[in-house]
């Protein structure tokens, strides 16, 4: 949900037409007199610890992303379902965490330190950040809604796991990403500058900039939180409905438990892993609204702020980007498919090594090789 700040030069307008060239970067000497003026040492030490954060959560995050994603193509099970569109949203998450961020910062790093132009075209670097991050939104809308439907109604979400809905639900995000910023990348409702902290967003006096910001972020997120708010009572519902049912006998008791155990008792396993998926998603959502909320909200409502705290920009910056970056953790920590299949492929590398770089003779390396391989668990969770 990233959403560029509008530049603390201007907050409240738009490049006069004799410097406006339908979206073309400002030259960056309008930020020497004031900036270097108020810019001291202990502020160039807050934009180094800033920017050092920074890139150490992009670094983290990336890295976290791409085990996920390794993991997810490595193994059939979790090629099915909802998890292809985990994977689509754990892509756009590794190309804003790993590629659209670093560039921004480096960007901002460099303008802070050295008070000279960056030669960088901020009309199409923020286009598409812009639209990754928009898109990413709505993939995670859309996932919310393949939940729902999974746990919901359980008849109608086969129709959803057809391959056709699949691509639908996987292409559309991107179809509203792109149709809400074409407006914008060609000046209707703002512009993408090159401001005094890097690139920046410069509204206009239309009501575009809001529509834009509504349907890339606020949207998204309502309605994200109206699914997750159903979600919930339609469980709770179902849940309050059975302790009402009259209590069967003790012997039907040990009869059904009997045959639970003889066939594997499939169903509610299924049952559990998509409830287990639905916390994730919740915990998901939650740190969604603490990290990436914040930065939308003082963009629009609070404008001026940025020009009278600088800092802020940058360090509402890095609290959007722990949103991605935390993002494969919640994963690892909530959902048993992802923690399982990552033991499994980690515990496999680490067997390679060992087999690869020591001697294969060494009867205490077979030892050790047939110990991690026998841990490994004989069944499937997926």
């Amino acid at each position: 949900m990233d959403l560029y700040p509008v530049d603390p030069d201007n907050p409240s307008s738009c490049p006069d037409s004799d410097n406006d060239t339908s979206g073309d970067d400002l030259p960056t000497s309008t930020l020497d007199s004031d900036l270097r003026h108020n810019f001291t040492t202990s502020h160039l030490q807050l934009v180094k610890g800033w920017f050092g954060l920074s890139i150490s959560i992009s670094i983290a995050g990336s890295g976290l992303l791409l085990l996920l994603l390794i993991t997810s193509f490595r193994h059939r099970k979790l090629h099915t379902g909802a998890h292809i569109l985990i994977i689509h949203v754990m892509l756009i998450q590794l190309l804003v965490c790993g590629i659209f961020y670093p560039i921004q910062n480096i960007t901002t790093w460099r303008i802070m330190t050295t008070m000279e132009p960056v030669e960088i075209k901020c009309r199409y670097l923020a286009f598409f950040q812009s639209v990754a991050s928009h898109t990413h939104n709505w993939a995670s809308l859309i996932l919310a809604v393949n939940r729902y439907a999974a746990l919901a109604m359980p008849h109608q979400y086969k129709r959803l796991l057809q391959v056709k809905a699949l691509i639908a639900m996987t292409l559309l995000p991107w179809v509203v990403g792109v149709a809400g910023n074409l407006p914008v990348y060609f000046g209707r409702g703002g512009h993408f500058k090159m401001g005094r902290l890097g690139c920046s967003f410069r509204t206009d006096e239309t009501a575009y900039s809001t529509v834009w910001v509504t349907l890339g972020a606020y949207l998204p997120v309502c309605l994200m939180g109206v699914t997750y708010i159903a979600l919930f009572l339609q469980l709770s519902l179902k849940r309050f409905r059975r302790r009402r049912i009259t209590s069967i006998s003790h012997e039907n008791i040990h009869n059904s438990r009997r045959r639970r155990r003889s066939s594997g008792w499939r169903v509610p396993t299924r049952h559990a892993r998509q409830v287990g998926i639905c916390k994730m998603l919740v915990a998901s959502l939650l740190w969604y609204c603490l990290c990436f909320l914040p930065g939308p909200i003082v963009a629009t409502g609070l404008p001026h702020l940025f020009a009278q705290y600088f800092m802020l920009r940058l360090w509402l910056i890095s609290v959007m980007l722990c949103g991605y970056a935390a993002s494969p953790m919640i994963f690892l920590a909530l959902s048993s498919d992802y923690r399982t299949a990552t033991q499994l492929m980690l515990r496999r590398i680490w067997a390679g090594l060992f087999s690869r770089y020591l001697p294969s003779s060494s009867g205490s390396t077979k030892t050790h090789i047939h110990f991690i391989t026998a841990s490994l668990p004989r069944n499937s969770v997926y």
